[in-house]
């Protein structure tokens, strides 16, 4: 009895752990290196979905385990060479589900090229050298900061004594806060004259904006329209998401419309939609959107009438895989890093980003 009422008084964590444990040991023993997945050692060890995450989080923490994007975990059976550090400066953990095809590219490259990986949170920047000093980093990657921190952790880098990359996402900083060094963002400017290219190469003329004005993106859009002499129409802006249904019907009614660009996430893209679905102007005009995560096959399914022409992926995993490479170049071989700029690509609608392509990685002059 005393046996078992130990048992019961042990965590689950600790317990999946001793259990996880054990049964890595069974595969190397056998030459195997992959761990089957967290459902099945769900099942197996009698706990929950989320204790196992957070044991296989553990362990890769201590470089026991890597994963790899969509490929699953694997057992580290070469000790690690280099230690990178991945700074989570606001949140938790979880902080990576906002973007996991950034983090799915940055620990695809540091799996690959055998680098023990170390959470770290750090709440002021001025006190990240020292945590790195403690923890023995070899080399870091901030991982989607605020903004508002960018000018104190550009300080960080050039007063760091290990290289240290930023990615940064979907944010276009005011002319006021600058990017911090050694940064690898997406150039929006380009995105917006990409969009613009592809409906002028279709033929388009006629193009309404149901996206952000004043942005880089629009700045872009506009420019590429300039320069073939074509001047956008303000109201053929629709910035504001309770426009369009208002505004977008009697503007596809008078027949002028060819084409619409729409982005900005799923809200905006629903209200399009529906404005869309069943109207004849559906099989007649070019329908450019940009790609939205796990939201987007939601959305083809609830509005299946909808015709896409093209989507405007952004490369994420790629500009995730270009910053991890940057930075375990610059700490094994001391290569400079240099920032990157990626522009997103028009892609059919039955196009999958997870379909391996060039890169789209272009380097600041």
């Amino acid at each position: 009895m005393g046996t078992l009422k130990t048992a019961k008084k042990t965590p689950p964590h600790i317990r999946a752990r001793q259990q996880l444990l054990s049964r890595m040991s069974a595969l190397s023993a056998k030459g195997m290196n992959r761990l089957p997945p967290e459902r099945e050692l769900c099942t197996e060890f009698g706990v929950s979905l989320i204790t196992i995450k957070k044991v296989i989080r553990q362990l890769a923490i201590e470089g026991r385990i890597f994963s790899a994007l969509r490929k699953g975990h694997f057992i580290r059976t070469v000790p690690a060479e280099t230690n990178i550090g991945i700074v989570i400066g606001e949140g938790s953990v979880s902080t990576f589900l906002k973007e996991p095809e950034v983090i799915g590219g940055i620990l695809d490259v540091l799996a690959k090229r055998n680098c023990a990986v170390r959470i770290i949170q750090v709440s002021k920047p001025q006190e990240a050298s020292r945590i790195f000093s403690q923890y023995k980093i070899d080399g870091c990657v901030w991982y989607l900061p605020h903004p508002s921190l960018y000018p104190k952790i550009s300080k960080v880098i050039k007063g760091c004594n290990i290289p240290i990359v930023v990615p940064v996402v979907n944010y276009t900083p005011p002319e006021s806060v600058r990017l911090p060094e050694n940064h690898f963002a997406n150039d929006f400017t380009a995105v917006g004259r990409a969009r613009a290219e592809y409906l002028l190469s279709c033929g388009h003329r006629k193009i309404v904006y149901c996206a952000n004005i004043g942005t880089e993106a629009h700045d872009g859009f506009t420019a590429a329209l300039k320069k073939v002499g074509i001047v956008q129409d303000p109201d053929w802006n629709l910035p504001k998401i309770e426009e369009i249904p208002e505004k977008l019907p009697g503007l596809l009614d008078a027949g002028e419309v060819t084409a619409i660009i729409s982005d900005g996430g799923r809200d905006r893209l629903e209200a399009v939609f529906r404005v869309m679905e069943g109207h004849p102007w559906n099989r007649k005009g070019d329908l450019l959107i940009d790609f939205i995560g796990g939201a987007f096959s939601e959305l083809r399914e609830s509005h299946p009438g909808v015709r896409i022409t093209a989507i405007n992926f952004y490369p994420h995993h790629e500009l995730g895989s270009c910053a991890a490479e940057a930075l375990v170049d610059a700490v094994k071989e001391g290569r400079p890093i240099v920032s990157a700029k990626f522009v997103s690509q028009v892609r059919p609608p039955d196009w999958t980003p997870y379909r391996k392509s060039q890169s789209f990685g272009e380097k600041d002059k």
